[in-house]
């Protein structure tokens, strides 16, 4: 297994391409030119009935050249004037048949693979027959870039097409300039020019056309089932990049994102939740909410260990010892949740349930999107919901900040958030300054949440970590005293949330959106999903 960068530049040939002639080229601009033997290989493409991959400008190869077999995943297939940088994940192929589903696919080529195609079955559905000519570059004994010459056959199914390329290899860094610079001289000698996208992509192109374009949005903007579809398929695609970065860094920052995009995606389901059948509703939602339990367990744990090390650099000497203890304890619980996500992320009925609601929140019901406003009209109308909920919020609580409601209303400012972002399109203008304050206002509360979810969180630990460590009373004790310096953090973190909430509390700012959105009178359905966030684990 190995997972490199590769950075190339791609040319692609306007007429048939004879090595020889590259070759002669290359020996007047290059000072050794290293000739090797033709080689041939030949890729099979491998993607789902959807064609999820490709659509996602991700590659996934079952490369056979002689006896050898190798696995190979990119992302990214369009390059900017000819260069191509991309991550390459390779690994071996001991079997004569390809993958069946990306469960078999080694890891870390899984991660990597399966947030796309879950557990439908992959099959080729694209070959690429290449004969290459290699030629090494070199200069003082060091090389410096590998030139391939590439006579290229595609097909699939009954159809076939062919086409020429080089590629220059990037052998280091510090070649790259030079790389350019002779890129743009084999264009200039030769029937070349910079190509726009990758292998697969030209040959799906050769044989298939253009993909179908995803419609004019200025023609079907009175559609609002298009105007949604949009913002939910950006959304589900970044679900999907999301997870599969958090499979393959395992680290807070992308789990993080991972979050932020379930947020998101509930955020559009839940306020336009109407336009698909309830049933699918109620499952997408249940789905989103799962998966941000699971995710928000290990989140919570990054949160708090992140600012643990820092305070326990701070407790007096004595507590050291202990508090290293407990650290560690605490770490070994971290990695024990770590491990139960990565693998919940694979189990199959997790990947079944994520397929059918992928399906679902595709399928609007058409009869009541089409009963709706225009889309300017109707999405300015449901913000402007969001933000009477906002409002409400916003008036109904004490000022000593009580945690539930403080929670809520750090949830409905989310929503509103995330709705006002979702559709900045030129279809609803909120004003920025207005969308900053929410911001700010998400941001202040989030970090009294943080606090008293860390206070919490070591109270807990005490009895478990304490039992665990050599010296119990010790542990015991830095734990309690990291558990005050917490709650004292929280006391003060409510100062600037009640600024914050001030500065929302503004006629001036009410003005703003509901210049944007309207005012908008709650309904049945409002006060539902009112209701709804009285659960927080089930509201966020």
């Amino acid at each position: 297994m190995s997972t490199r960068p590769e950075t190339e530049f791609k040319l692609r040939a306007t007429q048939p391409l004879a090595a020889a002639d590259v070759e002669r080229r290359l020996r007047e601009l290059a000072a050794d030119v290293l000739a090797e033997a033709p080689r041939r290989h030949v890729d099979e493409y491998l993607d789902d009935d959807d064609g999820s991959l490709a659509a996602a400008g991700i590659g996934l190869r079952l490369r056979r050249s002689g006896d050898d077999a190798r696995l190979c995943s990119k992302r990214g297939g369009r390059g900017l004037d000819g260069l191509f940088e991309r991550e390459e994940c390779e690994a071996e192929w001991p079997h004569d048949a390809p993958p069946r589903t990306a469960a078999e696919l080694p890891e870390p080529l899984r991660a990597r693979i399966e947030p796309w195609t879950l557990d439908r079955p992959l099959a080729p559905r694209l070959q690429l027959a290449t004969l290459r000519d290699v030629r090494t570059l070199a200069r003082d004994g060091r090389v410096h870039a590998i030139v391939c010459i590439d006579a290229t056959t595609a097909t699939a199914g009954d159809a076939q097409a062919r086409f020429d390329e080089v590629e220059i290899e990037v052998t280091s860094p510090d070649d790259l300039d030079e790389c350019r610079e002779l890129a743009e001289r084999l264009r200039d000698g030769l029937p070349l020019q910079f190509a726009a996208d990758d292998k697969p992509t030209h040959a799906r192109m050769l044989l298939h056309g253009a993909p179908p374009a995803r419609g004019d949005d200025a023609a079907r903007g009175g559609e609002l089932a298009f105007v949604v579809a949009r913002a939910v398929h950006r959304d589900v695609a970044a679900l999907q990049a999301a997870e599969a970065a958090v499979r393959v860094d395992r680290d807070a920052d992308s789990l993080h994102a991972l979050r932020v995009v379930l947020r998101r995606l509930r955020s559009l389901v839940r306020a336009f939740r109407d336009l698909w059948p309830e049933a699918a509703a109620d499952g997408v939602l249940a789905w989103l909410a799962e998966s941000s339990r699971r995710c928000g367990e290990l989140r919570d744990l990054d949160v708090g260990l992140a600012g643990l090390r820092d305070e326990v650099a701070r407790l007096p000497g004595a507590l050291h010892d202990g508090a290293t203890a407990a650290l560690a304890w605490a770490e070994a619980q971290r990695a024990e949740v770590a491990a139960r996500l990565h693998a919940w992320f694979g189990e199959p009925e997790r990947l079944a349930q994520q397929r059918v609601c992928i399906t679902a929140i595709a399928a609007m019901d058409p009869t009541a999107a089409a009963a709706a406003a225009p889309p300017a009209a109707e999405l300015a109308r449901r913000l402007g919901l969001a933000a009477a909920r906002l409002h409400k919020r916003v008036e109904a609580i004490a000022d000593d900040l009580p945690t539930p409601a403080l929670h809520q209303l750090r949830i409905a400012g989310k929503r509103l958030r995330y709705l006002a972002e979702a559709f900045t399109d030129g279809f609803v203008d909120v004003p920025k300054k207005a969308v900053a304050r929410l911001v700010r206002l998400q941001q202040t509360l989030g970090v009294v949440c943080d606090h008293e979810n860390a206070q919490a969180r070591l109270v807990g630990w005490l009895q478990p970590a304490a039992a665990a460590s050599p010296d119990g009373v010790l542990a015991a004790a830095a734990l309690g005293a990291l558990a005050a310096r917490h709650a004292a953090a929280a006391r003060k973190a409510r100062k600037a949330a009640r600024r914050a909430l001030q500065r929302i509390d503004r006629k001036r700012f009410w003005r703003a959106l509901h210049a944007a959105t309207g005012p908008a009178p709650a309904t049945d359905a409002d006060r539902a999903a009112d209701a709804g966030a009285a659960n927080p684990a089930a509201a966020d």
